[in-house]
């Protein structure tokens, strides 16, 4: 019975990296946007790039038409969903630190991240949806004021 378990949670993994791999583009116009970014709705263009190699899940953001210069700038994310809270390194000032924990849900089409600050706490909930074409990202943050946002992404041609 045990072994049945194990091969179903790895059968979801497989099929979420299956649904979550691949290019998403931000549509702008299904999307709740907050803390400023809602100024540059019109100019705002963003896309994910995700890989995934079993529970670790890297995610290549390039956002433009923001800022003064509306430039493209690119992050690089990787989270690793596997339920451990791990203690890392944050931001650029010399020993800021987060607690992190990332799980995928047992459907495979979903994984909560819940990173802990000294100043608050971030959940991001992400998903895609059965068809598997739209990325939706809940992103909730009780750092200072508060902010809550839903990103909605397409997914886009290989």
């Amino acid at each position: 019975m045990k072994h049945i378990g194990l091969a179903l949670v790895l059968l979801f993994q497989a099929h979420a990296t299956s649904v979550l791999v691949g290019t998403w583009r931000l549509d702008v116009a299904h999307s709740v946007l907050t803390g400023g970014l809602d100024d540059y709705r019109a100019t705002l263009e963003q896309r994910l790039r995700i890989e995934v190699r079993g529970n670790d899940v890297t995610v290549v953001t390039t956002t433009s038409g923001i800022g003064s210069s509306f430039a493209p700038k690119t992050t690089t994310e990787q989270y690793r969903l596997d339920g451990i809270t791990r203690t890392e390194p944050w931001g650029d000032v010399f020993g800021q630190k987060r607690r992190r924990k990332a799980d995928w849900e047992t459907d495979g089409r979903r994984f909560e991240i819940v990173d802990e600050y000294d100043f608050g706490r971030v959940v991001q909930r992400w998903e895609v949806s059965d068809d598997p074409n739209t990325l939706s990202i809940d992103y909730v943050s009780t750092t200072g004021p508060g902010l809550r946002r839903y990103l909605v992404y397409k997914r886009q041609p290989s």
